[in-house]
């Protein structure tokens, strides 16, 4: 059999609990079957009140049982298979059968319940899959999580294992640890990407410092390296940057409804290239004056660029949209040392070349 599911990670009482893991997710939805089979069980065992039933009710409570433990049988399968148990061992362990018949028993649950993780409608901040498909307590599993903790310390007696636990179930699911919880931001970025064309900046200044507060822990964890300090002040410039810009993206409709572009001034390609310069720009203009890379006249041009189309005014932003376009050519040509001195500095002259050379972004200098 596979080995067991790893430790949740032991979390400071002044930190903030990390999101479940998906396998923390499904023990959880394992957690809640056997309470519902818990409780129907429990209003069976008193004959107090059987004077007073209807025909059949006995029966008919039975079937509701084994129906609430047919339903903890299938979520066990799929926590097996979230633990990494395959269709052989689970097929073992239910009868035996072959893992054929396990397969064709179960499968079909075990993808309901994959398909709005690796799907989801929508991701959350902390990259974790929000979805109307995901059934509670999934869904909401602080909660649900907190609800089971209180109904098992409302049926603990002394003798329970878990007797004196102020969390019974919540402290023993699954958690991100702080380094895999960095891993997963990326989700919610992937997902701003997918769901605009130029995805609202002031989410991504969201998205950077949620990154940047995981580093901030990671460093009183003790795991941080040399380059920490480095990576969190840059994610909190570009945060800072980024709620400067007053905008909500660009959708994917603006492309085939120019009815709904926000800037008709000008066409799709080149707004959807000064979008970019405008965003990748932003943590170079957070710097302080003397490690500035544009002087504060070329920074104010970008500066009213960004204003102007915040606030719809589409002849101003085509008025400076001409000065912006002759300092990015400008840019590229004198090819500054920055411009090739980190990665930010690489994507900023891409971004600039393509401003610079207009809608076919083919120009070289």
């Amino acid at each position: 059999m596979t080995s067991k599911p790893p430790q949740t990670p032991a979390t400071s009482q002044h930190e903030t609990p990390h999101p479940f893991t998906e396998l923390g997710l499904a023990r959880l939805m394992l957690s809640h079957a056997h309470q519902e089979v818990a409780e129907h069980a429990l209003g069976g065992i008193s004959p107090r009140a059987d004077e007073h039933a209807e025909p059949g009710e006995f029966v008919e409570n039975a079937r509701r049982l084994v129906r609430c433990a047919e339903d903890a049988l299938r979520w066990a399968v799929v926590y097996e298979r979230e633990r990494g148990s395959s269709w052989d061992e689970i097929g073992e362990a239910l009868g035996p059968i072959t893992r054929q018949s396990a397969h064709r028993r179960f499968a079909e649950q075990v993808e309901e319940w994959r398909e709005p993780l690796d799907d989801p409608e929508t991701v959350r901040l902390d990259g974790t899959a929000d979805d109307e498909r995901i059934p509670y307590p999934a869904g909401d599993p602080d909660k649900g999580a907190a609800h089971l903790d209180h109904w098992l310390l409302d049926h603990t007696s002394e003798t329970d294992s878990w007797y004196g636990s102020a969390q019974p179930v919540s402290r023993h699911l699954n958690r991100h640890s702080t380094t895999s919880a960095l891993m997963i931001t990326g989700k919610y970025t992937a997902r701003l990407l997918r769901d605009q064309l130029v995805p609202n900046p002031h989410r991504q200044a969201d998205a950077a410092d949620r990154h940047a507060d995981l580093l901030e822990r990671l460093t009183r964890e003790g795991g941080a390296t040399r380059e920490t300090p480095e990576w969190i002040a840059r994610d909190r410039a570009r945060a800072q940057a980024l709620r400067q810009i007053p905008s909500t993206g660009v959708p994917w409709e603006a492309m085939s409804d120019p009815g709904k572009h926000p800037h008709p001034g000008a066409s799709f390609d080149m707004l959807e290239a000064e979008t970019r310069v405008l965003t990748v720009l932003a943590p170079f203009l957070a710097l302080d004056p003397e490690d500035a890379v544009l002087s504060p006249g070329e920074a104010g041009v970008f500066n009213d660029l960004r204003t102007a189309r915040g606030y719809g005014d589409t002849d101003e932003a085509d008025r400076i949209r001409t000065k912006a376009r002759g300092i990015a050519a400008d840019l590229v040509r004198a090819h500054p040392h920055w411009l090739n001195t980190s990665e930010e500095g690489w994507a900023l002259y891409d971004a600039l070349r393509a401003y610079a050379a207009g809608s076919e972004g083919r120009q070289t200098f």
